[in-house]
Formats: C-alpha cells, sequence, structure tokens
C-alpha cells in the first residue's frame, strides 16, 4: 500500500490495537473480526521489511490480495519512492515507537486511511515485528469536511443578515448571537452570551413575551410578534421576533430555542403614526359640520359621516357601497369626472366644483364639493377625501342678489337718463334767464353799491352757481354712456392743462401746486384731465381761511399699472363728512365765498371706476392725500 502523506511524529498507543486483540481475542476470533470490518486492513512487518501476516476485508477492498503480499518485500510491491517512505515508517515501530499517519493507497488512490502502526514483541518484550491497522477514513473525513464546510456557509450567513440571529437555552438565555446585535442596537454579541432576555424586554411587553415563550416550548414555533428591545444606549426599539425549538436528532428532546429578531422600529412608528392619522381622519369625519365621505379608487363611498347622511337625507347603510354615479345629478357628473381623473393622474393635487347631488324623492341639492387624494409613501393615490357643503340656501341667495343688482343697474341707468334729460332741459331756461339779467343791465341804470345792484349780482351768482351744478350732473350722467378712449398722457402734460383751466376759474382760490413725480397714465385724456382738475381743484378749497394750500402732484407707474396722489395741507375732512365724500352733493369745508357744488368728487370716483381703478383718501395730521390706483387692462 502506497503513502502520499509523510509519517507523523509518534503518539500514544490507541486503546485497542490488533496486539491488544490478539491478545484478549482468540485467533478464530480476531480472524472472524477481521473479516467483518470492511474498512480495515491488518498487515505484519518483519525486521527485513517483508510482509509476514496479511489479512483483513479492508485489504481486498483497497484492491490488495493477501498473497501479493506474504513473504514479499515493501522494495517489492510498491514503487521504490513510496517503499522508501513506508521503510522509514516501519522501521520506527520496529525500534519500538508508536506512528500514525493518513495516507492515500497506489490501487485506490480516492480512499483515504487512517494507519497506525505498532511494534509487536515478545514474550521478553523484544520486538518481533511491526503491526500495521489501517483504517478506511474515506467516509467520516468527506462528511466531516462537508460539516465543516456546512458550518461556515451557516456561520457567514448568519453574520451577513441584517437580521439578529441568537440561540437561547430554554430559559432564554443567550447562547449564541450573531453581529447584527451590534449594528442593531449597540450590543456586542459577547455581551449578551450568558445574559437573561429578559432583561432587555420592555417592563409593559414582559407579560406577551412570557406568553410566547410558553407557546414556542409548547407547540415548537411562535411569531412573528412583537415587542420592544433595549439597546445599548437604554433607549428602546420595536422589532418583529421569530422563534422555534431546537430538538436532538436521536432523543427528538428540546436543546434550545432559536431566535431571528427583525428591527421594525422605523415601520411600527410609521404605523402608529398612520393609526393615529386614521383615527384623527376618523374623528374629523364624524364631527365635522359639513358632509365628508372617504371614497375608494372605484369611486364607491368607504366612509361617510352623519352630516352627508342629512344632506342627502340617505342613511348611511345606503350611501356606503354607492358609487358617486348613484347620487350625482347626471348633468353634472361629466365635469366631476374629469376632474377626478386630472387629481388621480396627478395633473393636480385637489379640485373645487358646484354640483348638484340627488336626494331619494329626485330633489336636487346644490352643493360646494372639494376633493383631494389620499397618497402612499410612493406618491400613489389610495383613496379620495371628499368634502360636501349644502349651498343651497347661498345659491338662492346669489340669485336673490342677481336679480337685485339687475334691477339696480336698470334703475340707475333710468336714473342716469333722467338726470341726462332734466340736466340737459334745465340748461336752457337757465342760460335764457342769464341772459335776460344781463339784458336787464344793460337796460337799466342801477346805482351801484345799492340794493338793487346788490340783489343783481346776487341773482346772477346764482344763476351761474345753478348752471355749474346743472353741467356737473349733465357731465356725471354721461360718465356711464360715452365710450372711453385709451392713449398714453403724461402726468406733467395733463398737470399743465389743469393750471392754465384754473387760471381762468375766478372761483378757484390761487395756491402753490407742485409737481413732485411725472408719469406716463394710460387713459382716457379728456377724464384724465376732468379727473385731476377736480383733485386739485377740490385741494386748493380745502381751507377757510385765506392761507395758500400747498398741493403736491405726483405718479408713479410699474408693471401693475398706475398710481396718482393729490395731497394737500388743508384743513382736512371733518369726521362727520368722511363717509359721504365720493356721493354726490357732498362737500368738505370749503372757502365760504366760494362753495363748491359737490359734485366733484362723485365725478373723480365714476372716472376711476370706468378705467377699472380705485380712489382711496387718507386723512393725514394736516391736510387730505386722494391715491387713485390704475391695473394694467382694467378699463372698460
Amino acid at each position: 500500500m502506497a503513502n502520499h502523506d509523510p509519517p507523523v511524529e509518534p503518539g500514544p498507543t490507541s486503546a485497542t490495537t490488533a496486539g491488544d486483540l490478539d491478545q484478549t481475542l482468540p485467533g478464530e476470533h480476531v480472524r472472524t473480526l477481521l473479516t467483518h470490518l470492511n474498512d480495515v486492513a491488518v498487515l505484519v512487518v518483519d525486521h527485513d521489511l517483508r510482509y509476514v501476516g496479511a489479512g483483513g476485508a479492508g485489504l481486498e477492498s483497497a484492491g490488495w490480495d493477501p498473497a501479493e503480499l506474504l513473504g514479499r518485500r515493501i522494495d517489492e510491491v510498491v514503487p521504490p519512492a513510496e517503499a522508501t517512505a513506508l521503510a522509514a515508517l516501519y522501521r520506527r515501530a520496529l525500534d519500538g515507537e508508536v506512528a500514525r499517519v493518513q495516507h492515500r493507497g497506489i490501487r485506490g488512490p480516492e480512499r483515504l486511511h487512517d494507519v497506525e502502526v505498532v511494534p509487536i514483541r515478545d514474550a521478553t518484550g523484544a520486538v518481533e515485528a511491526a503491526l500495521i491497522i489501517a483504517h478506511d477514513i474515506t467516509d467520516p473525513v468527506a462528511a466531516a469536511t462537508a460539516l465543516s464546510n456546512s458550518e461556515q456557509r451557516l456561520r457567514a450567513l448568519t453574520e451577513a443578515s441584517a437580521d439578529m440571529l441568537a440561540l437561547y437555552d430554554l430559559d432564554g438565555r443567550y447562547l449564541e448571537v450573531s453581529t447584527a446585535a451590534r449594528t442593531l442596537f449597540g450590543w456586542e454579541p459577547e455581551q449578551l452570551v450568558g445574559t437573561s432576555s429578559y432583561d432587555y424586554f420592555h417592563p409593559d411587553d414582559l407579560p406577551a413575551v412570557s406568553a410566547a415563550h410558553g407557546t414556542v416550548l409548547d407547540d415548537d414555533e411562535v411569531g412573528p410578534i412583537t415587542y420592544r428591545l433595549r439597546c445599548a444606549d437604554d433607549s428602546y426599539r420595536w422589532v418583529e421576533v421569530l422563534g422555534r425549538a431546537l430538538r436532538d436528532a436521536h432523543t427528538t428532546e428540546m436543546t434550545a430555542i432559536q431566535c431571528t429578531t427583525r428591527d421594525v422600529d422605523a415601520r411600527y412608528q410609521s404605523e402608529l403614526a398612520r393609526a393615529a392619522t386614521q383615527a384623527r381622519l376618523r374623528t374629523t369625519l364624524d364631527h365635522a359640520p359639513i358632509g365628508m365621505a372617504l371614497v375608494g379608487l372605484d369611486g364607491r363611498a368607504i366612509e361617510v359621516n352623519d352630516a352627508l347622511c342629512a344632506i342627502l337625507q340617505r342613511p348611511c347603510e345606503e350611501l356606503l357601497g354607492a358609487s358617486i354615479a348613484e347620487v350625482s345629478h347626471p348633468d353634472d357628473l361629466d365635469a366631476d369626472l374629469a376632474l377626478l381623473g386630472e387629481v388621480l393622474t396627478g395633473a393636480r393635487t385637489h379640485y373645487a366644483l358646484t354640483k348638484r347631488y340627488l336626494r331619494p324623492d329626485g330633489t336636487a341639492v346644490p352643493c360646494e364639493l372639494h376633493v383631494a387624494a389620499l397618497r402612499d409613501d410612493r406618491d400613489d393615490p389610495t383613496a379620495l377625501i371628499a368634502q360636501i357643503v349644502d349651498v343651497t340656501q347661498r345659491v338662492a341667495a346669489e340669485a336673490e342678489l342677481q336679480a337685485a343688482n339687475t334691477a339696480l343697474r336698470e334703475s340707475n341707468a333710468e336714473l342716469e337718463r333722467f338726470a341726462a334729460v332734466a340736466s340737459h332741459d334745465l340748461r336752457g331756461p337757465l342760460h335764457t334767464a342769464r341772459s335776460l339779467l344781463d339784458l336787464l343791465a344793460t337796460r337799466i341804470v342801477v346805482p351801484e353799491g345799492s340794493l338793487e345792484a346788490d340783489v343783481l349780482d346776487r341773482a346772477c351768482a346764482q344763476l351761474e352757481r345753478l348752471a355749474a351744478t346743472v353741467d356737473g350732473l349733465l357731465d356725471l350722467a354721461l360718465l356711464g354712456h360715452r365710450r372711453l378712449r385709451s392713449a398714453p398722457v403724461a402726468l406733467s402734460t395733463v398737470l399743465a392743462e389743469v393750471l392754465e383751466a384754473l387760471e381762468l376759474d375766478q372761483d378757484c382760490p390761487p395756491g402753490d401746486v407742485r409737481l413732485t413725480a411725472d408719469a406716463q397714465l394710460t387713459g382716457d385724456p379728456r377724464l384724465v384731465h376732468v379727473l385731476l382738475q377736480n383733485l386739485v381743484s377740490n385741494a386748493l378749497r380745502s381751507t377757510e381761511d385765506d392761507r395758500q394750500v400747498i398741493v403736491e402732484v405726483s405718479g408713479r407707474r410699474d408693471a401693475t399699472g398706475w398710481q396718482l396722489r393729490v395731497e394737500d395741507d388743508g384743513d382736512g375732512v371733518p369726521l362727520t363728512l368722511r363717509d359721504h365724500l365720493f356721493r354726490p352733493f357732498g362737500t368738505g369745508p370749503t372757502r365760504a365765498l366760494a362753495p363748491g357744488h359737490g359734485l366733484g368728487l362723485a365725478t373723480c370716483q365714476r372716472i376711476v371706476e370706468r378705467h377699472g381703478g380705485s380712489i382711496t383718501v387718507d386723512h393725514l395730521p394736516s391736510g387730505t392725500a386722494f391715491l387713485v390706483t390704475v391695473p394694467v387692462g382694467a378699463m372698460r
């Protein structure tokens, strides 16, 4: 038999060797034993390294016939290199040593043998020969290697697992712990081994864990169960655990408990938050004063509240599972579904719609609908939340308001037509009366300073005032009908024209009018002129004493539109008159000798409104400021 492995150092003699067998068992029994041990071969070598004994079923299994060996030297049956190695091994036994090696034979290289070489002594203790016992260990070694490889793979798998894998004894003490304990909970595996797992459970979870422990002892499996596990920093994390009992393969006796512990803290916290959100949503649905519904993606109601049942006059049981189409007015359904599709595809986040719902008796209920999508972590829609408000009263009020506005517009139009006709018809007689008075003054000599002269002057003044009032009424009435012309005009140009016109107005007191900021205005040039002239004239008349009023005019333009500001340092407007400034015939404090007719500010407001803007008044500590704001493109 060949040897490919170098000899090993001598070791202790086996407890039962072939020599022992020869001394303790009769020869016939030894031969019978060797015949039945298929994996054992026995050889005997004398001091000449000649095989003087050979047998055992294992010898034939290795491909050798004992007759090939008996009486022959080692170098006669095996190649020289191997003969040299075996000779050295055998001589050690012949010198009284015991040696043990593993080797593969020439005729059976796929088989591995454990070879023990021991000396055989005579009655005097002298070594007579060397006994070689070869035991075939191919299968056990292969099994051990496979087991070792399996254990290594299992260890690598255990260490690579993101979950903590652990073995516990039946009382719950850690026997083995994977390195995931470090990454998940901050514990070194060595810190846990030998300690009780009950030391790491949250006190509130001990009853549930204890019950699970009992279950795995009774049923061999438990889980998944969820509880909190203490970390190295004394915080707690939610974990999910699967447990399984391990049993002895031969006795079936339970030996340990294996648990897989997964960190689910983030998921559990998310579930708690989701549950809290659902609870709040449920509370909101139940107690909301408006109709609310949770609708599935198939358009059917999942949850409804009492307010919605009251609006639709349908019981909750009837609405649950009902589709949108079943309770919607047919004429309003298409618009609703179109907007709903945009929400589901993400084109819009929500929508609002006024639509009609149907009650069981067929009555249509106008409602204001607001719909938004509930989405998951991937932003996919999971359901729809709908808020429904009964707007029956509002619709009725809007209809009444619209009818009132229509009637008011018709009334205002009629009044404007009447004012235009009345003022037009009054202008003729007034001019005639004034002309007659002028003619009378040329025909009759009235002494200057006499009562007659004073009466004549007063009559002429009143006719002039009345004519101005009639002209103001006519201009105010015509503002609602004349077509406006839009054109750019510089504020400085309009102000120069206004000041030139006011110089010719003997009733307008002089003042200090200053342009502090020029701007390009856009509007009807004629009406802008009237607007600015009325504002400046009103500012110059804003004091009752003889002091000269300072009036500052400024303009500003930006991307949104233009502004005009006229500010004076006059007496201001009394509190009792501030709410009536823009009403026709409402006047503020003016010079006693040159009272206004009360149409200037009303005309200004009408001009600004025709331009789509607004006019406001700012009451300063000393004086008044009027601000006109006209947005871009607002002129109508």
